[in-house]
């Protein structure tokens, strides 16, 4: 579910990206999730690789977390996902 919410964000299809989110997720409508992964290269630098995303659980749900290179800088991306099948959680964040 997480490598399928940033393939849909790298390829912009941001309606598709937020159809699994869970409700108190709904608020990052289609037009904010563009809004926000769009400013990220402008911020970090242009999109590159992804390296292999590690699984943590935790309280039942899979925390998946998966490195994004923008430039020479490396963020998290961090997806929440219950056992139900819907994303609780993302994030992004720059690795210190």
């Amino acid at each position: 579910m997480s490598s399928k919410l940033l393939d849909d964000l790298d390829h912009g299809q941001y309606a598709v990206a937020g159809a699994d989110f869970d409700t108190k997720m709904k608020v990052l409508t289609p037009e904010r999730l563009q809004s926000f992964w769009e400013k990220l290269p402008e911020r970090w630098g242009a999109l590159g690789a992804r390296d292999n995303a590690r699984l943590v659980q935790k309280d039942g749900n899979d925390i998946v977390v998966t490195p994004l290179h923008f430039g020479d800088k490396v963020a998290n991306a961090v997806v929440v996902c219950t056992p139900a099948g819907q994303i609780s959680g993302f994030h992004v964040f720059l690795q210190p």
